[in-house]
Formats: structure tokens, C-alpha cells, sequence
């Protein structure tokens, strides 16, 4: 089946996600200011840009007619829709496809092992065990306690997203990145605890806190006669 890929606008801003990228520039411009008496000045600056992005915003005529469109498409149940490993947009994979496609990634013995039995609810009451033992001797407080103990853990889900930058036909089928979803597994929750708790002492040096960060490094390296690489070129 002919693959369809598209990088579809959006037919609504999500404010949220805006006013949190326009935090994030304020943060990383805010660092570097010489005067802090601008620091008000840029804060009102960004808002005002941030509110009138959101506010001017208008969809076209064609992209509300192409949302609709896909709306329909969505019923039909052997189609997949899906956002491609790089970049924006759609994918739509025939459902066939897209669940051989994920069977050829589990079915693989060096990557993936077969279980006899779910292991979710004997993990859970191991950890549940563990928690309140921590609670009872005084180890660990009320309100923690409460925000990792584990209830109705599900196990992790796996799912594709298209390679399309892989492929050099619209009638291939393309390979598939696996990711794996550990929402509601039995650890999550105590997972974004040590998370947040691990984060402020992670050495930093040779790390960088967003793209922005990233470019003023750039600035300052003398990159002449030198050539950037990929990590993943490592591997």
C-alpha cells in the first residue's frame, strides 16, 4: 500500500506550549543580559510577542477543510496515523503494515525475550511492599509515599514511528523506530521522583540546557579547521 505523508498546520495554537517556549527563551536571554535592569523590559517584550502570536493566529480555509478531511479518515480502522521519527506532520500506514512492522521489532531474540507470564502485579506489590516498610520506619514522608505508590500499573507499551526519511518510494513500507511508553508502568511515578530529585546534581559541563544554550557555546568556539559530528555516529 502507498504510504501518505504531510506536514499539516495546525489548526489551533496550543497556548501553553507557546508561553512555555517564550519562558525558555526569557530564561536563556535573561542569563546573558549585561544591564538586570533590562530584565523587566525583556520579560513585557516576550509576553507581548508571546500574546500576539497566539491571538493573530488563523488557520486557512484549506487547512480546516484538510482537518476535516482526516477526521473522516480517522474511522476507518485499517488505517494507522502516525508522526514520523523527524520532523512534523501525518503518516498514514495501512494498519496491516504497520503491525508487521512492530512484529518484525519484538520478534527479534537479540533485542527482545519472550515472558511466560506478566510480571506487572508481582513487581507492583514488591514495590508496594517496599514503600510502606519505608513509611512505617519513619524512612520516607506521607505525602512521597503517596505520589510513587504504584495502583493499577499496566505494562510498558510499544509503538512505531515511520522512517520516512529512510525511505526513497512513497509505495515502500518504512522501517519503524520502536519506543517504548512506561506511563503507568509500575515504577513511573517513583522514576520522575529520583528524576527531579537526581537532576540538580548531574554534572553539566559538557551538556547543554536547550538549543539556545547551544548556539551561544557555538559563538564562542573557534570552529575553524574543525567539523561537527553526531554522538549516534558512535554507536
Amino acid at each position: 500500500m502507498r504510504q501518505w505523508c504531510w506536514v499539516l498546520a495546525q489548526k489551533r495554537k496550543n497556548k501553553t506550549d507557546i508561553f512555555a517556549c517564550f519562558e525558555s527563551i526569557f530564561q536563556s536571554m535573561n542569563s546573558n543580559l549585561v544591564y538586570k535592569r533590562d530584565e523587566g523590559k525583556l520579560k513585557a517584550d516576550l509576553s507581548h510577542l508571546a500574546h500576539s502570536y497566539v491571538n493573530s493566529f488563523r488557520p486557512s480555509q484549506k487547512d480546516i477543510k484538510t482537518h476535516k478531511i482526516l477526521n473522516q479518515l480517522r474511522k476507518n480502522k485499517d488505517i494507522v496515523f502516525l508522526k514520523p521519527d523527524k520532523g512534523n506532520g501525518i503518516v498514514i500506514v495501512d494498519r496491516a503494515d504497520y503491525n508487521k512492522g512492530i512484529l518484525d521489532i519484538v520478534n527479534d531474540s537479540n533485542k527482545f525475550k519472550e515472558l511466560a507470564n506478566d510480571p506487572t502485579i508481582c513487581r507492583e506489590g514488591k514495590l508496594q511492599r517496599y514503600l510502606r516498610n519505608l513509611k512505617n520506619n519513619g524512612k520516607i514522608e506521607k505525602e512521597i509515599y503517596s505520589q510513587i505508590y504504584p495502583t493499577g500499573s499496566q505494562p510498558a507499551r510499544i509503538y512505531g514511528l515511520p522512517k520516512m526519511h529512510k525511505i526513497q518510494s512513497p509505495n515502500v513500507v518504512p522501517p519503524f523506530r520502536p519506543i517504548v511508553s512506561s506511563l503507568n508502568t509500575y515504577n513511573y511515578q517513583l522514576a520522575k521522583f529520583l528524576c527531579n530529585l537526581l537532576q540538580p546534581h548531574l554534572p553539566n559541563t559538557y551538556t547543554v540546557s536547550d538549543s539556545f544554550s547551544f548556539v551561544q557555546e557555538l559563538n564562542t568556539i573557534d570552529v575553524s579547521n574543525k567539523f561537527m559530528i553526531s554522538s549516534l555516529l558512535m554507536w
